[in-house]
């Protein structure tokens, strides 16, 4: 198992946990994919059987992974998660919260594309479309 400290978490220092403002869903979907290219380099474990799974902004994280980055993983696991950064998040949440994510996201109107590239449910319909 794998529990990567991805840029934006805390404990690094403030550039670190700074890193993914108005990338959430970017770079550290980056981080994520990396460790899991590390792992299958150990040896230790069958490629074809990695799993990816989180809760709260790891559930996300997971949702991305499997979204982006289908071919690197065999399932995900995401523990509520939010899928539409635009709709579930800034439409419905605590107004507390509300304030963090378009702190750390931005305008949903001004950066419409960005909020749709960084919601899976988006990510996931435009993949099974024919």
């Amino acid at each position: 198992m794998i529990a990567p400290n991805y840029r934006g978490s805390t404990g690094y220092g403030k550039e670190f946990q700074q890193a993914n403002l108005f990338d959430m869903g970017g770079g550290d979907l980056q981080d994520v994919i990396a460790a899991a290219d590390w792992i299958k380099q150990t040896g230790y474990v069958d490629p074809k059987k990695l799993i990816v799974m989180g809760g709260s902004y790891g559930g996300y994280m997971s949702m991305m992974a499997v979204t982006k980055a289908p071919e690197v993983w065999a399932a995900g696991v995401p523990m509520v998660p939010f899928v539409n950064y635009y709709f579930t998040e800034i439409e419905n949440e605590d107004p507390v919260l509300r304030e963090m994510d378009l702190a750390t996201m931005g305008d949903p109107v001004k950066n419409k594309a960005l909020f749709e590239d960084r919601s899976p449910i988006f990510l996931w319909t435009r993949s099974r479309l024919p």
